[in-house]
């Protein structure tokens, strides 16, 4: 007997917990582009008003602060979606 090319299969959907997990996952890059982003902003600001390191500083922290925020306002809204679901028992 032949196999079926996985070409054939069906694919098999994926669970709920394991979609949430790849949300999930993806916040850190939400973190990472925040911070690397406001640092660039405060050092090119920086490098303009000639007063480096305070901007960069500042941006860095902003960064910080602002993706934190913004991964646990996410997480927080994925959990109440998973908790809510009518599905689960």
């Amino acid at each position: 007997m032949d196999k079926p090319s996985p070409k054939n299969q069906a694919r098999r959907p994926r669970s709920a917990p394991s979609i949430t997990l790849w949300r999930l996952s993806g916040l850190w890059v939400e973190i990472l582009a925040s911070i690397v982003g406001l640092g660039l902003v405060g050092y090119g600001m920086d490098r303009w008003l000639k007063i480096f390191p305070w901007l960069t500083v500042a941006g860095v922290i902003l960064g910080v602060i602002g993706g934190m925020y913004n991964a646990i306002k996410k997480a927080m809204v994925l959990q109440n979606s998973r908790t809510n679901d009518p599905s689960k028992p």
